[in-house]
């Protein structure tokens, strides 16, 4: 079936669903204009141009790679890293990107805490720690019983004071009432007073 078609202003044939010559002229005419009512439109949907940009990579990937390659030799050249001008630039709109991003994944703020703190004891924790014990507690406080909620905290079982690992086999998920009263006792003694009669703190795995 022939798709072709006429432009009734210019003449001109085309096949596609506007005629690109008078479109181009009314562009160089009105070349503000445009460009603003474009500035405003990707202003006021950000989600449907990712979501293009997404299907373009996925259609094309190693077209998408080329594009980020020539980017970052284009940038690198000039020797500016876009991303660090634009959070200097603005740091407000980058403290309130950094924020959302933070109340949305806590789970993940408080894997990397944990893991710059590991770094600084000299011991490790693995990066899915948060949701292997989440998991394995099965979303309880094992001091009251209670859901841990939102604002839970990643506790140590023995005390870095008391001589605790910083390792995974001594961690835990507490409701954030709960750590704040265990604070640094000795677990076996915490556990006693709420009424865990014979509880045994964890020792290290052989």
């Amino acid at each position: 079936m022939d798709t072709t078609k006429t432009c009734r202003r210019c003449g001109t044939t085309y096949d596609n669903t506007y005629c690109r010559t008078c479109a181009r002229t009314y562009y160089e005419a009105n070349k503000d204009l445009v460009k603003a009512r474009a500035k405003q439109w990707a202003k006021d949907n950000p989600a449907k141009i990712a979501a293009k940009k997404a299907r373009r990579a996925a259609a094309n990937p190693e077209l998408a790679k080329e594009k980020a390659a020539r980017r970052r030799a284009k940038y690198s050249a000039l020797g500016v890293n876009p991303q660090q001008e634009w959070r200097h630039n603005n740091p407000e709109k980058y403290k309130a990107q950094r924020k959302r991003y933070r109340d949305k994944h806590p789970e993940k703020f408080r894997c990397r805490d944990g893991r710059r703190r590991a770094k600084t004891l000299g011991g490790h924790l693995s990066n899915n720690l948060i949701g292997v014990l989440f998991k394995k507690q099965k979303g309880i406080c094992p001091c009251c019983g209670k859901p841990l909620g939102v604002d839970f905290h990643l506790d140590h079982i023995t005390p870095l004071a008391k001589g605790g690992a910083h390792a995974d086999w001594n961690m835990q998920l507490m409701r954030s009432e709960c750590n704040i009263e265990k604070s640094d006792q000795d677990p076996e003694s915490f556990m006693w007073k709420r009424g865990f009669d014979g509880y045994v703190a964890p020792s290290e795995p052989m």
